[in-house]
């Protein structure tokens, strides 16, 4: 095969793997609107998105956001956004060109180590149908994608610039690429023959390049840890192990997380660690090559609460135990992937995350939802009900975040603004009652019944403000008196 013919080769099964994935798990792109609406800022489709914007503008200063802190130290795009002046439509794009160029680099590991260009193909597919990809295209500013493929450079690549690039880089993406390391030398070393030939020169001189590669970034965090710069990282340590979060309290959750990050990709990892370690070598090899595969997993689980997504970490395993059935040449070995990925497109597919499970549906349920929003979470009617039922049992602030929520989604509806200006007045905002009902009336057709209503309202409001006026105005001046102290200099 040509240069020219094999680059097109991997452009078309990456396109083609990207789109089966996507038509067969969509992501929730209808809630993207929540970059608009801060009343939606909690869910992981824009959370990050949220505060990553204010980290382009101050890369520096810490992440106020409690759920995204641990995002501070992840600046390379952030730097690169702010130096370039990057549009942030653009920024926001970059998540889906990691996944490209991953799948595209899956094709190119599996083809180049096996000669197989269907087995590569079904590899690409595969690995679209886990849930690096499913976070990387769902939820916006997740770079899962990118630390990811360094992952499988280290893991996979042959020049060691590439593999010493990937480690200085990637750690500034997201940490657990360095959690990742033991796992992807683990990878490395069944890739490249350390396990039959024994920890060679070889062996050690790449493992030096590694650590190496390493040691800037692990010195740098150990440096902002002792100088009091990782509160933050402490606080999110101590709440991942002994708090209310721990997966201690979520095992149930947890199993179903780990089922969920890979599904039936499983199997080539399965194959992999139990060819691992059954080969012949230095005793110390199985568990070690055990070791390295599991602990970070082991790791992730108990630290991150998405557990579907941090299940990921396995990628280069997955891809290792395909290219290592294609090198055995074992028999059948494209029909029974073809199985795996078929399977994988057809399972009930999810994000675990915590307690929450939030399914993952085909792109033309979403679109369906996109076009019809009624009874979901960008349904104005729902949260006017919902603000409705809060008034009657008296919770005027939920009620206020659902009347806004509704106002939100549609900025037109005068009952919206009434029901928000009614709220509004049992809690004596009436300056804020006088704003609602001046807009109700706006965008009110002639003949609204609520009119009157909305009017009595208004007036009701104003005869208050002019009272606190009047009140304000009669009450005794207290006479000033010199301060005692000193004002500052």
């Amino acid at each position: 095969m040509s240069k020219t013919r094999y680059c097109l080769f991997i452009v078309a099964v990456t396109l083609v793997a990207a789109a089966v994935c996507v038509f067969a798990a969509s992501p929730r792109f209808y809630l993207w609107r929540g970059l608009d609406l801060w009343e939606m800022g909690n869910l992981p489709e824009v959370n990050r998105a949220v505060s990553t914007q204010h980290q382009i503008d101050r890369p520096f200063a810490p992440v106020e956001h409690p759920s995204n802190a641990i995002i501070r130290w992840r600046l390379l795009f952030p730097l690169l956004a702010n130096a370039t002046s990057m549009p942030f439509s653009v920024y926001l794009a970059l998540p889906f060109v990691g996944v490209l160029l991953l799948l595209g680099t899956v094709t190119h590991v599996v083809h180049r180590d096996t000669g197989d260009a269907w087995l590569a193909a079904l590899s690409a597919g595969l690995a679209g149908t886990m849930s690096w990809f499913f976070v990387s295209t769902g939820w916006l500013t997740y770079f899962d994608s990118w630390y990811l493929l360094g992952a499988l450079v280290v893991a996979t690549a042959r020049p060691m610039w590439a593999v010493a690039a990937a480690v200085l880089l990637c750690p500034w993406i997201d940490e657990r690429f360095v959690l990742m390391l033991p796992l992807c030398l683990a990878v490395r070393a069944v890739q490249m023959g350390w396990v039959r030939s024994g920890f060679g020169r070889r062996a050690r001189v790449e493992t030096a390049w590694v650590v190496a590669a390493a040691a800037p970034y692990l010195l740098f965090r150990a440096i902002a840890m002792f100088a009091a710069q990782e509160s933050t990282s402490h606080a999110y340590l101590y709440e991942a192990i002994f708090g209310n979060d721990s997966v201690l309290n979520y095992l149930d959750s947890a199993a179903l997380g780990v089922w969920q990050g890979l599904r039936l990709a499983w199997g080539p990892a399965i194959f992999l660690i139990a060819v691992a370690v059954r080969s012949s070598g230095a005793w110390w090899w199985k568990p070690a090559i055990g070791i390295g595969i599991t602990a970070p997993l082991l790791v992730m689980i108990v630290l991150a609460g998405d557990y579907s997504r941090s299940t990921s970490v396995m990628l280069p395993v997955v891809i290792a135990g395909i290219v290592l059935a294609g090198r055995l040449k074992l028999p059948r070995r494209r029909s029974v992937l073809a199985a795996l990925l078929l399977l994988n497109l057809l399972l009930p597919v999810a994000h675990v995350v915590g307690p929450r499970i939030s399914r993952i549906k085909w792109l033309p349920a979403a679109w369906h939802t996109y076009r019809n929003p009624e009874g979901t979470l960008l349904d104005p009617a729902l949260h006017l009900r919902l603000g409705n039922e809060a008034m009657q049992a008296g919770r005027s602030d939920v009620a206020l975040f659902e009347y806004s929520f509704a106002i939100d989604l549609h900025p037109e509806d005068p009952s919206a603004f009434l029901n928000r200006a009614t709220a509004q007045a049992s809690v004596s905002n009436w300056q804020e009652v006088v704003n609602d009902t001046s807009a109700a009336l706006t965008h009110a057709p002639i003949d609204w019944p609520l009119a009157e209503p909305a009017r009595l309202l208004q007036q009701r409001a104003i005869a208050e403000i002019e009272k606190q006026k009047s009140a304000a105005s009669a009450a005794p001046k207290t006479s000033e008196r010199p301060s005692a102290t000193r004002p500052p200099r």
